[in-house]
Order: structure tokens, then C-alpha cells, then sequence
């Protein structure tokens, strides 16, 4: 049902209507949630919490899920296998310890780069927007701006706060979105 030999490092398979799934896990230093059958040397298995964070902006381009304190992947990879940078852009100790997956926390002790913009948040607790949602809340605060709807200070930190969530190939389209709903409130205002 395999190839023999494979680059492949997970091959899926699922059957319509017999309640199969199987997953045939190679190569090493992979997370495992739960396992049945033969699992490769290397893997860790387990069906606890992996804990991991909130998908978040955790610096870098994407949205990652950093491991906290006592999660499984912490130093569990080879850094000879990893790449010399974690998805953030931040480096992995040459000689170890490596974590698993996209963020490396071990061992580094730099800090992502900073945000275009430094951080204001309406609220300590608010959690970071993903893209989408950072966009929209730009467009809307702005739009509520210009039309004088709403408290003028809350509204800009609203602003300044996503604006650090708008990053598109490291460019910040946050002064983009302001200028869309300043042309779209002025054009509506027009035609009234």
C-alpha cells in the first residue's frame, strides 16, 4: 500500500465508509498526538495537552503556536536535521538544544524583531488579531474616525493596535486600509 522507499515524512490514508484512517509517520523528531501500530524511532507519541500556545503573532510573518513551559517539543529535535532559523527569523543554537516545529524556544535568547509600529493596546489582555481581523478592525476604526462617530483616542489606539497585526511580506498595509475608508467615508459623504 507504501512505497518502500519514500521522502515522504506522513502518508494519509482514509477509507470512505469503512471508518479507516491510517497515517504511515517517517523520518524522526516528529510529534505524534496518538499512535497505533509501529511508529518510527525518534517520534514521540503521546495523547496528553502538547502545550502549545494560542495561535498568535509571536513575530515573523505568520501566526505560530509557541510551546510553554513543559510541552514535549522543547529540545526534542536534532540540529542537524533543523534549520538554522525558526519561522520568526530567529536563530537555533548551532549545537542544540533544538525544539520541535516552528518556533524555537530553547536555549534562544533573542528576541523577534521588533514590530513596525511599537505596540499600544486598548486592553493588556487583548489578544493578538490574525491579519483578517486586524484589516477589518483598522478599516472600521478609521471609517468611525472620520465620520466622528466614537471616542477619537480609543479609536486611534484601536488603530495603532492592529496596525502592528497588518504585515503582509514585511510591509505594514495598515496606512493602506486608513486611506481606503478615508476615500470611502469622503465618497459616501458626497453622494449624500
Amino acid at each position: 500500500m507504501f512505497p518502500a522507499a519514500s521522502t515522504d515524512d506522513l502518508i494519509s490514508t482514509a477509507v470512505p465508509g469503512k471508518n479507516l484512517n491510517s497515517a504511515m509517520v517517517s523520518g524522526s523528531h516528529n510529534l505524534v498526538m496518538s499512535s497505533s501500530g509501529t511508529i518510527g524511532t525518534g517520534v514521540i507519541t503521546m495523547t496528553a495537552d502538547p502545550k502549545l500556545g494560542p495561535l498568535q503573532n509571536n513575530g515573523g510573518l505568520t501566526p505560530t503556536l509557541l510551546p510553554q513551559s513543559g510541552s514535549p517539543v522543547l529540545g526534542a529535535g536534532d540540529p542537524a536535521l533543523a534549520p538554522s532559523t525558526d519561522r520568526r527569523g530567529l536563530p537555533r543554537p548551532a549545537s542544540g538544544p533544538t525544539d520541535l516545529g516552528s518556533v524555537q524556544v530553547s536555549g534562544n535568547t533573542t528576541s523577534p524583531p521588533p514590530a513596525s509600529s511599537p505596540p499600544s493596546s486598548p486592553s493588556p489582555s487583548s489578544p493578538a488579531p490574525s491579519l483578517f481581523p486586524a484589516i477589518l478592525n483598522v478599516y472600521i476604526a478609521e471609517a468611525e474616525k472620520d465620520i466622528g462617530f466614537g471616542d477619537r483616542t480609543a479609536l486611534q489606539q484601536t488603530i495603532d493596535f492592529n496596525a502592528q497585526f497588518t504585515m503582509i511580506f514585511g510591509i505594514n498595509i495598515a496606512p493602506l486600509i486608513e486611506i481606503l475608508a478615508d476615500s470611502n467615508v469622503a465618497a459616501a459623504r458626497g453622494s449624500s
